[in-house]
């Protein structure tokens, strides 16, 4: 059953870092030699990494839900493997993309300020699944999973996405 977890990672790491490069440079050698190209560009994969996630995620659930105790169904791992994909390109693309923001303290701070985010809702979902999967039902809770996701990670990708380059200035402006 882990596999269905470590396999998607591992091939989204080795398909996805090398795409990421393989777009910023076609988006680079659009440009003219001297202009500039801004690093919200990267943002456009997160999408791809976001679409799997959501996929994924309604999925399992739903499989879940309709699951027998009596007969297996492995469309709910391929699920769990379709979100893992998802997670791994969104990660990749906004590490990427806070480190060339923030260069500074790329060794730092954002690895350790991202894996601590991570972690933490990794932890506390065990707690508050059981009492949602009551509440809203096994299939329904996509419907929560996925308002999650929108709010705390799509809403604030497309906000960069659209005001980062003016974000960029301002904190060089306070340094």
């Amino acid at each position: 059953m882990y596999v269905s977890l470590w396999a998607p990672t591992y091939t989204e790491l080795v398909i996805s870092n090398p795409a990421l490069f393989t777009f910023i440079d076609r988006r680079r050698a659009r440009k003219v030699a001297n202009d500039k190209l801004a690093q919200e560009h990267r943002l456009w994969l997160s999408y791809i990494g976001f679409l799997l996630t959501f996929c994924g995620i309604v999925v399992f659930v739903v499989r879940v839900e309709q699951a027998t105790v009596d007969q297996g169904n492995i469309t709910s791992v391929i699920g769990i493997g379709i979100a893992a994909a998802g997670n791994q390109v969104v990660t990749m693309a906004l590490i990427t993309y806070a480190i060339d923001f923030y260069h500074e303290e790329a060794a730092t701070r954002i690895g350790v300020f991202i894996s601590l985010v991570r972690q933490t809702w990794g932890f506390i979902g065990p707690f508050w699944f059981p009492q949602m999967f009551e509440d809203v039902g096994i299939a329904a809770s996509a419907g929560v999973g996925t308002t999650l996701l929108v709010s705390v990670s799509r809403i604030p990708t497309a906000f960069l996405w659209w005001r980062g380059e003016l974000l960029r200035w301002d904190i060089a402006a306070r340094l």
